[in-house]
């Protein structure tokens, strides 16, 4: 087919677009309009932030040794140094 081809009616496309396109998320709403009213009409906005709320209040950090801390430290600042910042924010207290 190379890059000038037409894909969208190659039989390639037409037997696996449905499988591999499905992408399901609790930001990207694909109902119906119908089904989105029932369920509030949440904006996508509105959407993201109840995902960010929920991910947040389940989050549990994973322990690391403090070594490993200290040594994931000094490469963000190494890196951050090559772009230009001088100072990263402190870290919050375990």
């Amino acid at each position: 087919m190379g890059h000038e081809a037409e894909h969208i009616t190659h039989p390639h496309t037409l037997q696996w677009f449905r499988d591999e396109q499905y992408m399901p998320d609790a930001v990207i709403d694909r109902q119906s309009v119908d089904s989105w009213r029932e369920q509030g009409a949440m904006s996508a906005s509105e959407r993201a932030k109840s995902r960010v709320d929920s991910l947040l209040d389940t989050y549990v950090p994973s322990s690391i040794s403090d070594e490993l801390r200290r040594e994931l430290r000094a490469i963000t600042v190494d890196s951050a140094r090559r772009f230009g910042m001088e100072n990263l924010p402190d870290l919050p207290a375990d």
